[in-house]
Order: structure tokens, then sequence, then C-alpha cells
């Protein structure tokens, strides 16, 4: 300044004007404010220069966490805010049936010194740069925000999870996310990552999200198998009992005589258990299955080995064994296995090697169920991938739109002098 005593000057900066993120590259100028002292104007107090700070500090730490959610929860913002490079697919990824093999990254791979395999992220380098933004925005710091430090616990978890991360690929968001994971006591994401339990807590994740896959198919899968094992089982009763048992007096008195003791124990039991609790059909299940033994027994002779006699008491044991292994009571159901009954007891007519035949094509049945499942749930899996592909695709596609319109319409800087 010019004159005899010297001009001091209160600098002022306006924090307001930082930069807010880590991804935020946009050059940016700090606001000076100079007021002279001895002027007309006077400098501030120092009441009044703290108060200005701490908002400062307030707004610039509401803005920061703002910005890193809205990064976060962007496409593949997991990748962006933690400065990760997303990782290309691996050769022939697009296809279940065709894996593609991870070799050496011919890019050298740019966080672990070239030992990086295509289609892999570092977890080191993940968690290094988790443990540094996680001191930012941490809910217990003043700079901190319990939802952005949740999400940022989840974004880690992904990165590091091979299963979660395919799935947060195909769409670049994270559908999966779990409600009150990191939870609004920030510490639990800190005291996972200092316990060493990362690996722990990822396999819980992995163990959690692959139950969840299991879906209808899985359920249907599961039934079919059970079925088939029922009709194996009672297609070996049934022989048995039509082969074996019908033929000799000394396995056929034993079995009336259990069946007989079953049929006493039921009833018994009704006289305890209120009314309709055990149906007509259940009750005299034993006493039927007793009698078409007796049927078979007598309806098979050296001469006649089968006739109308032993046909109708294998198709009696043969309703009832159908009949048991349905919970379902109904007049129709019951009509059906009695249709069914008499006419495979024509087929069969008591020969052991037809019940061997229906027990090898049983067999088969679980086996192409077998093979026929896991197949028809790849080919699912696969279409349902290539679907959110392609739905990943305009998502990306149309946040990039958004951000180049956000950028074209927010104008230049202004600077304060």
């Amino acid at each position: 300044g010019s004159g005899s005593s010297p001009a001091f000057f209160a600098l002022f900066i306006d924090l307001s004007s930082l930069p807010n993120s880590p991804t935020h590259n946009t050059p940016q100028l700090f606001t000076m404010t100079a007021v002279p002292l001895g002027s007309g104007a006077s400098a501030p107090s120092k009441m009044e220069s703290q108060s200005s700070f701490s908002s400062s500090i307030s707004n610039t730490s509401a803005v920061d966490s703002a910005t890193a959610l809205h990064t976060l929860l962007s496409p593949d913002g997991y990748y962006k805010y933690l400065r990760i490079p997303k990782p290309p697919p691996p050769a022939g990824a697009g296809s279940t049936f065709m894996p593609g093999k991870q070799g050496d990254d011919a890019d050298g791979g740019a966080n672990s010194g070239g030992q990086q395999s295509i289609g892999e992220v570092d977890a080191d380098i993940v968690k290094k740069n988790y443990r540094r933004l996680s001191l930012r925005h941490h809910p217990d710091r003043p700079s901190g925000d319990a939802e952005t430090f949740r999400v940022l616990n989840r974004a880690k978890r992904v990165l590091t999870n091979p299963k979660l991360r395919r799935q947060y690929d195909l769409l670049g968001l994270d559908l999966d996310e779990e409600e009150g994971e990191g939870g609004n006591d920030g510490g639990d994401g800190e005291k996972k990552e200092a316990g060493n339990g990362d690996g722990a807590a990822d396999g819980q994740e992995e163990a959690g999200s692959g139950g969840s896959d299991g879906g209808v198919l899985s359920q249907m899968a599961s039934a079919t198998l059970a079925v088939i094992l029922q009709m194996a089982v009672r297609t070996v009763m049934m022989g048995l009992a039509s082969t074996l048992v019908c033929r000799y007096k000394l396995l056929l008195i034993p079995s009336i005589i259990f069946l007989a003791f079953i049929t006493y124990k039921v009833t018994s039991t009704i006289k305890q258990l209120p009314a309709g609790t055990i149906s007509m059909r259940e009750r005299a299940s034993p006493s039927m299955i007793a009698l078409g033994l007796v049927l078979m027994y007598f309806g098979r002779s050296d001469e006649h080995p089968w006739s109308w006699t032993f046909w109708l008491g294998e198709a009696l044991v043969m309703t009832m064994l159908l009949g048991n292994s349905v919970p379902t009571k109904s007049p129709a159901l019951d009509l059906g296995f009695v249709i069914l009954s008499l006419i495979l007891s024509l087929i069969l007519r008591g020969k052991f090697w037809r019940y061997v035949m229906v027990l090898c094509f049983t067999g088969a049945l679980g086996i192409i169920a077998l093979l026929v499942f896991p197949v028809m749930e790849m080919v699912l899996e696969e279409i349902m991938n290539e679907k959110l592909r392609k739905i990943g695709e305009k998502v990306r596609a149309h946040a990039k739109m958004m951000e180049r319109y956000n950028s074209s319409s927010s104008g230049t800087a202004v600077v304060s002098d």
C-alpha cells in the first residue's frame, strides 16, 4: 500500500469451492476476500471467523458425502470411487458353456505388478483404498456419514467377492444389497477389517448369496427326485409282496400278523385323537393290504401262476401303497389310483422280471432328472445373464448421457476477486 503506515489485509478462503470428492477432476479456484484493516470495513472477530470456518467445514463435509454416495450408487460406481480399474471380462466369459481361460493381463496388471489375471481384481488394493476412504466417511468423524459408510463397506464386500462381483458387473448396479449391512453404527465395517474378518465375512456373504440362487427350478428338481425315489421304494415293496410274500406261508403269516397289529394300534390311537384326524383310507389301509396278500396267495398255484383273484389282490395292494404315498385326500385322486392299479396289475401279473424292469425305468428317470435339471438351470441362468448384460449396457449409456447433459448445463466456474 502507499502511505507512511503499512496496510494489513485479512485473507479468508471460502472452503466451499474446494474439490469435494476423489473423483472430482474439474479445476477450481479459491474464492478469496481481502479486507483492509484500518479502512472503513472492520475485520471480523475471532468468534465470527471460527463460526464461518466451522460452517464451511460442515458444508464441505455434507457435499463430500453426498458426492461420494452419488458416485457409489452410479453405474460401476464401486470401481470408480474406490479407484479400481474395472477389469475386462475373460475371453469367452459371455457364455456359461464355454468359459474362457484367464491368462496373464496383457496390460501388465496396473494394480498388481503384472500378476493379475484378466477379469480379476486385486483384493489387497481394494482393501487398502477402502481403509483410506473409510477414515473419511466413518460416522464417528465430523466429516462422516452413516449411509455413505454403509455403501462403501458394501462396495468393498462386492469387489472382494468373486460371486458378488460377477453379478455386479452384469448391471453395474448392486441389486442384492442387504438392508442394514454395515449398520448405522459404522463401526462394524472397521471391526471386521481390523480383526481380519474379511475372508469370513465374504464367505458368509457368498454362502448367503448362493442360497438365494436356488429359486423355483431347484425346488422342482428336489420335488421330482423325491417323487422318483418314492416310486422306486413303492416298486420294491410291491415286487416283494407279489413275488415273495404271497408265495410262501412262512412269509405270509408274519406279514398278516404285523398288519393286524398295525390296525389295532391305529384303532386305539383314533380314540385318543379328535374326529377327522385320521381318514378312513388310512384306517383301512393295513387291513386292505393284508386282504390283498391273502387274495394273491389263494389266486396263485403251480398250475395257474396267475388268475383274476391274484389280479384283484395285486391291484388292491398297489392302490393302498399309491394312496399312502400322497398326503392329499381326494375322491378323484383315489379313483385315479384304483384305475391305474388295475391297469398296472394286468401288465405286471406278479412277474419278478417285470418289476425289475419297472425299477430300472424308475432309476433311469432319476438319472435323467439329475442330468437335465442342472443343464436347465445353466441355460436359464445364461439367458438371464444375457438379458442383464443388455440392461446394464442401457443403464450405463443412460448414465453417461446424463453426465454429459449435467456437465454441459452446469456452465463455467465463477471466480470472485
